[in-house]
């Protein structure tokens, strides 16, 4: 802020601005005359001398300071009109957008002389001048190498960021990536190594409020220079389907003692994955030698990006329990043209294809052995499989739990018939 003798008006800009973005500049005009009002002040600047192509983005209403007063122009600010009772002031914004090419540095701001009538007396006073700091913030680009991926699958993301500043060096940059805001369970499998963006750079996976983030602290770079590293993580075994754009924080970095924040990194991951299945049974729990009936529920989410053929599992019924077997026949088409469930000691669903939304169920009967023993025995299913756009595709597994009971209860009639008014025995 640059005052004026006597106090008249301040001007000033923040203490840096960004190329391309827009930041205010704050007026302050007081009448510090204690016996005479101020009235019809006026004055100009012009941005387009102060930087080429800094040009105005948003004028205060009219009636800003006392009735009558306005701001007007594009790349000349004029401001006319103002009228101040002794000892009043009064405070205004102009918004001004830095042009997105300009060069680092410090511009000057100056007013023209300022005009106004102090009581009934023409008067002018000095041009006020204020300094526009112009700093190149750092960038920051991201990009997945695999646009397209499985669950469970190992995943590139290669970060470049850059010193846009080609004066000056970059130090205590820094970028955060919260990727379990965007898939759940996903986690880092490699870090780039230290000093990946300079000396003494540092890449870290932090776990703050039950999600994973990766963190990138203390980056350094020379001026116009670049860092490019790679981030590896690793899909969770379940998901949901559908294009995830993943976004960082805003990358931010010291430039000429400057704290300054640059832009954010970006890109979309496409999550391709085999319906999801889920197992009914009839029961909860069942006696040896007593059949089960076990319904499979394919579901594919409406977020999928396309349809899924090839769908498959299996379930290894004997691993389950020795001498577990379905009973039922063959089942063609069930969920699909062209697919099947068959098998005995081992269930096997193949050729199965849905399109986003669909859900298809079909169920099997299953012979508990004679001889089975008592306790809780648990169907797993495998992982499922299929195929998306001509990419192989997975899902997790499923399991569910069955009770095998080892008491029976009988009962009997010792005496058996009896005739109206005799006992007999229940056993």
């Amino acid at each position: 802020t640059l005052v004026v003798a006597p106090t008249f008006l301040n001007t000033f800009f923040p203490a840096s601005a960004l190329p391309g973005g827009s930041v205010p500049l704050t007026f302050t005009i007081l009448n510090s005359n204690r016996d005479n009002a101020i009235s019809e002040l006026a004055f100009t600047t012009d941005f387009n001398a102060t930087l080429s192509g800094l040009a105005i983005s948003q004028l205060p209403a009219d009636n800003f300071c006392g009735v009558g007063s306005s701001a007007t122009g594009s790349s000349t600010l004029s401001i006319s009109n103002v009228s101040l009772a002794s000892g009043e002031s009064c405070t205004f914004e102009v918004s001004v957008v830095i042009p997105a090419n300009a060069a680092a540095g410090a511009y000057s701001n100056t007013t023209s002389t300022i005009t106004y009538n102090l009581g009934s007396t023409p008067t002018t006073s000095v041009a006020v001048t204020n300094t526009l700091n112009v700093y190149k913030a750092p960038t920051a680009t991201m990009v997945f190498l695999e646009s397209q991926a499985t669950l469970g699958d190992d995943v590139t993301a290669r970060f470049t960021v850059t010193n846009t500043d080609d004066a000056n060096g970059l130090t205590a940059g820094s970028l955060q990536l919260e990727q379990n805001a965007f898939i759940p369970g996903m986690v880092i499998k490699t870090l780039p190594s230290a000093n990946s963006c300079g000396s003494g750079s540092t890449f870290t996976q932090s776990f703050v409020n039950d999600a994973f983030s990766f963190l990138m602290n203390n980056a350094a770079l020379a001026a116009a220079a670049t860092c490019t590293f790679d981030v590896v993580f690793t899909l969770p075994s379940s998901g949901v389907p559908g294009e995830y754009v993943f976004s960082s924080n805003a990358v931010s970095g010291t430039v000429s003692g400057q704290q300054l924040v640059g832009t954010i990194a970006s890109d979309t991951l496409t999550l391709v994955t085999a319906p999801t299945l889920s197992v009914a049974l009839s029961s909860a729990s069942v006696l040896p030698g007593d059949p089960l009936t076990a319904t499979f529920t394919l579901s594919y989410s409406n977020n999928a990006s396309a349809a899924v053929t090839g769908v498959g599992f299996s379930i290894d019924l004997d691993a389950s329990l020795s001498g577990l077997l379905s009973t039922s026949s063959v089942q063609s088409d069930v969920c699909g043209s062209g697919s099947e469930i068959s098998g005995t000691s081992t269930l096997t669903y193949s050729g199965g294809s849905l399109t986003p939304g669909d859900t298809c169920s079909f169920s099997v009967t299953l012979q508990i052995p004679s001889a089975a023993p008592p306790g809780t025995i648990t169907l797993t299913s495998s992982e499922l499989s299929g195929t998306v756009n001509s990419s192989a595709v997975s899902n997790s597994s499923v399991s569910q739990d069955v009770l095998i009971s080892g008491l029976t209860a009988s009962k009997t009639f010792v005496t058996n018939p009896v005739l109206p008014g005799s006992a007999t025995v229940l056993r």
